[in-house]
């Protein structure tokens, strides 16, 4: 993807890993305000592909369960980021809510504390299983009913020249 010139618009990312997220949107043409993400090793890779940015890493500054993100209103157009994937999926056994890795409710919690324009959100297609049909729409889709317009699609990376197969869910809303 060829970078484009800044949009004048700014990104938060959560659950960033290794940053695939936060460099697209910064090759968008989006600034970047911060990055979190729990794992340290992941941190010290977005710190070293972008050492001018700001990347809370590891169990305690990473921890998205404990950040106040009303500090972050008014000054990020789009929040994005991949919940932990591990609670939806076939290898994680699909316990959902019930695995202590179900950071969707954080997720949640930040886009309306921060009430950005826009947020992406990217998980297994395993989310959308039948099983987890009253979670989505416990847990995602009726806190945000009324504050945004929610829209869900697969895609497929090797469509978008990804060496890889490989279908991720998205959950796009706008305010």
């Amino acid at each position: 993807m060829p970078r484009l010139p800044a949009n004048g618009m700014c990104a938060l990312s959560m659950f960033s890993g290794g940053g695939g997220l936060d460099l697209g949107f910064e090759r968008a043409g989006f600034a970047h305000v911060a990055s979190y993400e729990i794992l340290s090793i992941c941190g010290e890779t977005l710190l070293h592909n972008r050492p001018d940015w700001k990347v809370f890493a590891g169990e305690e500054e990473g921890d998205v369960q404990h950040v106040d993100w009303a500090q972050y209103q008014g000054e990020v157009d789009l929040l994005h980021g991949g919940p932990p994937c591990q609670p939806f999926s076939i290898a994680g056994h699909q316990r959902g809510a019930e695995d202590d890795r179900n950071m969707w409710p954080s997720f949640i919690r930040a886009v309306l504390a921060i009430r950005p324009r826009v947020f992406v959100a990217e998980n297994v297609p395993g989310l959308l299983n039948p099983k987890f049909k009253d979670f989505v729409k416990e847990t995602i889709e009726d806190p945000l009913e009324g504050h945004y317009r929610l829209h869900r699609f697969i895609m497929q990376a090797e469509r978008f020249g990804v060496p890889q197969i490989r279908k991720r869910v998205f959950i796009v809303g706008f305010r």
